[in-house]
């Protein structure tokens, strides 16, 4: 499994993760990890529906 390191927080950040963590029952890391998977998907779907947007009419 490939691993990234983030620097630099700011401390408001990893205490609300710390604190969405607890509220969900979860460690930190389990807690960060479901939500950049959740913001690439958003991502990947967003820009799919601007490609679908402006692809012409068949």
């Amino acid at each position: 499994m490939k691993q990234i390191v983030i620097r630099n927080l700011d401390d408001s950040v990893l205490l609300g993760l710390k604190k969405i963590a607890w509220m969900d029952g979860e460690t930190p890391e389990q807690t960060a990890r479901r939500l950049l998977i959740e913001a690439v998907r958003a991502r990947n779907i967003r820009q799919m529906q601007r490609f679908r947007a402006t692809e012409p009419a068949a």
